[in-house]
């Protein structure tokens, strides 16, 4: 399924970033887990979102910033409530719902959405993938 290729394809970006420090992405993976443990239902910030979307668009950002940037807070938090909330018995369908739901976001395409999801269940996403 191309959802499970976007996923595995931001993770090689990830892994291809690597300078001898802590990636930022990694970085953001450990605050989101943290974010994750503290925050019941889980849900990114305005400022969580942005510097997803910055990691994963990286010089293309500005082209969207406009777009990304108008989503507010509130909204923000209501669609990725939304999308973390689905729980389905089916993974493939499960990871479908949950990219469509993110994708609500204005600005928000494809590998964006994938991003927001691998960043935030690194273990689920690479589980899933790997049972494509």
């Amino acid at each position: 399924m191309s959802d499970v290729a976007t996923i595995d394809d931001v993770r090689d970006a990830d892994k291809a970033t690597t300078d001898g420090k802590l990636p930022a992405a990694e970085r953001l993976e450990k605050h989101l887990a943290q974010a994750r443990n503290k925050r019941v239902p889980f849900y990114l910030t305005r400022d969580e979102f942005l510097k997803i979307c910055r990691s994963q668009l990286g010089v293309r950002y500005a082209r969207s910033a406009g777009v990304l940037e108008a989503n507010s807070e509130k909204r923000v938090k209501r669609i990725t409530k939304l999308a973390f909330a689905v729980k389905d018995k089916e993974p493939e369908f499960e990871l479908s719902a949950r990219l469509a739901i993110l994708r609500l976001l204005p600005g928000v395409g494809p590998k964006v959405a994938a991003a927001i999801l691998t960043l935030t269940s690194p273990k689920k996403c690479a589980h899933r993938a790997g049972d494509a």
